[in-house]
């Protein structure tokens, strides 16, 4: 049922969009999270849940190989620098537009933990917001949901229509348990559009290598092919991503690519090193020059932007995992193992529940549009953009809109505008819009992770008060404690 609007100052702050502010700098404790094992063998762990060829995704993994976020936050990894894409998408020739598009994405694969780490399994219904604001004045929307439970979906989509793209893709995250190793991967294709050409380009995902399930350590590598093709020009790429050998380790995160021409003929070879740096070799000119050096890019990157915390709804991802996270930041790995079944049970609770009432959990963000392994954002929008007669664009509550250019919102605009947002702005002391019945119990425990911070500061301020007053504080050299009256006393 469609909630009424009314047009307030509340509802005409809506109109602004999505208030987003600067990603903190994440932790020592969260670097250490990510980057550190802890030399534990998981075997006994999986063991007790496994069967031969049984997907991983139907087992509990130990907390101390999870990654401290959820997989719809992680794909955001793949859009680090999205100078790249944008770049690509405005290049003058086809040729250039999958050479720049193949340089993009190979960009964001340096960022994995150097120890084995997994990404929580999202929940159903969860959801993942982010955007990039860019020295053009551009803005890039990202979004993702969780679409389907079995099989896991994850499905996203992602703008900047001013820089001339668009792409989209429901992603099957799946791990597969082989005896001696595990392999994790991400099926499904990456859509996306460079609207200023027309042209449709789609790529898929390599897989993940665990080595070390019995005795450690745990090791990861990523491996198999990328394959990139636009449909429109006939450009192709091929990138393998190598794995060690039993006896050698010196194929670590090498790759080795080829982008063709129409007629299929090998025109470009790209090698090297994903984590450090990767070579380009134009093979019809023999010149070889650097494809990107990850030092460099880190210098350039831009910086993604975040919901404050306190504002993000329930069931958007660093809210609906944050005691999990906090858990394992501490290194307290049995809490956190309490933490993550506290909301797996929630999730099968409300899976009877909607199986008792016949009814299907709402996706608020997608529309399935046949299979579980396809689904389409609400409000996509894969037209050119027209800065004649388009103006800005906004996220408001998970709904990506482009206003018209110098546009004036009437009343009748406003309601057509907010009708439908599917995450609205809720006013402090109300229950946040589209609870599941399941998950309502968060909502006294997000409060406590709130009043504990503030606790948290209250108690650095009082310290870091009482260090100062010691300092300022005049010595006694009467007192046993002071320097010059224990020497006295010697």
């Amino acid at each position: 049922m469609t909630t009424p609007i009314r047009i307030d100052s509340d509802a005409i702050k809506q109109l602004h969009g999505t208030v987003y502010v600067q990603q903190e700098e994440k932790t020592q404790e969260f670097v250490d999270a990510m980057e550190k094992g802890d030399g534990k063998s998981i075997i006994w762990e999986i063991l007790k849940q496994l069967r031969p060829g049984m997907s991983l995704e139907r087992i509990t993994m130990p907390t101390h190989v999870m990654e401290p976020r959820s997989l719809l936050e992680k794909l955001t990894d793949y859009f680090t620098h999205l100078d790249l894409v944008n770049a690509a998408a405005n290049a003058p020739t086809a040729e250039e537009r999958m050479v720049k598009l193949v340089q993009f994405f190979l960009s964001g694969f340096y960022i994995t933990p150097k120890a084995c780490k997994k990404p929580y399994n999202p929940l159903l219904g969860e959801f993942y917001r982010t955007s990039w604001s860019h020295a053009d004045g551009s803005k890039t929307f990202f979004i993702a949901e969780q679409t389907s439970h079995h099989p896991p979906v994850s499905s996203i989509y992602a703008c900047n229509r001013q820089a001339g793209w668009v792409g989209t893709g429901s992603l099957d995250f799946v791990t597969t348990f082989n005896g001696l190793s595990a392999s994790a991967g991400i099926q499904g294709l990456i859509k996306a559009k460079f609207t200023k050409f027309d042209e449709d380009y789609e790529w898929n995902f390599p897989m993940a290598l665990v080595t070390g399930i019995y005795i450690p350590p745990l090791t990861m590598e990523i491996g198999g092919v990328l394959n990139f093709v636009c449909k429109q020009s006939g450009y192709k790429a091929k990138v393998e991503f190598k794995t060690m050998s039993m006896f050698s380790s010196s194929n670590y995160r090498q790759i080795n690519g080829i982008i063709s021409d129409p007629e299929g003929k090998p025109i470009y070879e790209i090698n090297g090193r994903y984590d450090e740096e990767l070579f380009i070799t134009d093979k019809r000119t023999k010149e070889k020059k650097s494809f990107f050096k990850v030092e460099e890019l880190k210098k350039t990157k831009e910086q993604r932007l975040v919901r404050e915390f306190d504002k993000l709804h329930p069931f958007e991802s660093e809210k609906l995992f944050k005691r999990v996270s906090d858990a394992i930041i501490k290194n307290d790995q049995n809490l956190a193992m309490e933490e993550k079944f506290v909301l797996e049970e929630a999730q099968r609770t409300q899976r009877k529940l909607n199986d008792e009432k016949k009814v299907e959990q709402e996706r608020r963000l997608f529309d399935k549009q046949g299979s579980d392994h396809d689904w389409k954002y609400k409000w996509e929008n894969w037209n050119k953009y027209d800065p004649e007669t388009e103006g800005e664009e906004l996220e408001i509550g998970g709904k990506i809109v482009t206003l018209k250019k110098n546009e004036v919102l009437n009343e009748e605009r406003i309601k057509e505008i907010l009708s439908d947002i599917p995450y609205p702005d809720w006013k402090e002391g109300e229950e946040p819009p589209h609870m599941l019945e399941s998950f309502k119990f968060l909502l006294d425990r997000y409060k406590k992770v709130e009043d504990n911070k503030d606790k948290e500061e209250e108690n650095k301020e009082d310290n870091k008060e009482t260090e100062e007053k010691k300092e300022e504080a005049p010595i006694n050299e009467n007192d046993s404690l002071c320097p010059k009256a224990v020497v006295a006393k010697a």
